[in-house]
């Protein structure tokens, strides 16, 4: 598994989030009880799936 340097571990707070684009790809990067999870930023529909701000579905 490769790693990356993509920010600093105050740049993001304790369950946030930042989009970073690694290799060509949208990446989030999420950071929950101080480990930090990078998720591949599509879902199957082929949009973005780590959103600036949460949405409700209804």
């Amino acid at each position: 598994m490769a790693r990356h340097v993509v920010a600093r571990v105050s740049d993001i707070p304790e369950r946030g989030r930042i989009i970073v684009t690694l290799q060509g790809r949208s990446v989030g990067i999420f950071r929950v009880r101080d480990k930090f999870y990078a998720v591949l930023n599509r879902c199957p529909t082929r949009a973005p799936s780590c959103a600036a701000a949460p949405s409700s579905a209804t």
